[in-house]
């Protein structure tokens, strides 16, 4: 329960790149191990999608960049 409290602290202030460590729940009860296998899901789906919307973001500045330097010269 030590590793899923540091865990969620980590999402809560955006850091989702350490997963509760598999050593910690391996014993641990079933129902708390399926729930960290659940949590670190997320977290991988969540960081994927930082990813995606941190990429998306660079390709929208860059064609901000390029029309605002088009509409100043045209």
């Amino acid at each position: 329960i030590v590793h899923l409290s540091a865990a969620a602290q980590r999402v809560q202030n955006h850091d989702y790149s350490q997963p509760i460590p598999e050593y910690s729940y391996l014993t641990s009860p079933n129902e708390l191990r399926r729930f960290c296998i659940a949590f670190n899901s997320m977290m991988g789906t969540i960081r994927e999608h930082v990813a995606l919307l941190h990429s998306s973001n660079q390709a929208l500045s860059q064609a901000e960049s390029k029309y605002r330097l088009l509409s100043t010269r045209d």
